[in-house]
């Protein structure tokens, strides 16, 4: 079996993409485990579908494109040494914008924090990481708990 075969190349890569972004994370882990999809493709269909449903949505404030892209990577690298593989090992997650990502921006929902890049995860980061996800963009705050919303760090749409 061929690593990845979710990768399908031509036009089936859009209907491949589709399916991967709307599995379980159970799902999404067991296909990395099983080499039914490596976490690169995982990766980027998400990346796909964040770049194309994000204009009109407005549920993503800040993506880590190119740090999920490196994350996945080294997810890759492991799955293919064969190497013990934690819980949710390849899988991508989304961290709501409330919550402190080291180097990632993080602005709270507020414009006040429009440029803070904390220096350290929140603990909840710090776990997710233990258990080898792929934290990759922030999420919009959508209960109103930062206060001082703006459209352009907190539109309020549901993308789903």
């Amino acid at each position: 079996m061929e690593y990845g075969r979710y990768y399908s190349g031509g036009s089936g890569l859009l209907q491949m993409a589709h399916k991967l972004t709307h599995l379980s994370a159970v799902e999404l882990a067991r296909l990395v485990r099983t080499k039914e999809a490596s976490p690169v493709e995982v990766v980027e269909a998400h990346l796909a579908a964040i770049q194309k449903i994000n204009p009109a949505v407005n549920a993503f404030c800040t993506v880590a494109a190119e740090k999920a892209l490196v994350w996945a990577r080294e997810a890759e690298r492991a799955v293919k040494k064969g190497a013990k593989l934690k819980a949710l090992h390849g899988v991508p997650v989304a961290i709501k914008d409330l919550t402190a990502t080291a180097d990632i921006r993080t602005t709270f929902g507020s414009t006040l924090f429009r440029d803070h890049v904390p220096t350290e995860d929140a603990e909840v980061v710090r776990r997710l990481k233990v258990c080898d996800r792929l934290g990759d963009q922030q999420e919009q705050d959508r209960n109103g708990d930062s206060g001082l919303h703006h459209r352009d760090v907190s539109g309020r749409q549901k993308p789903f």
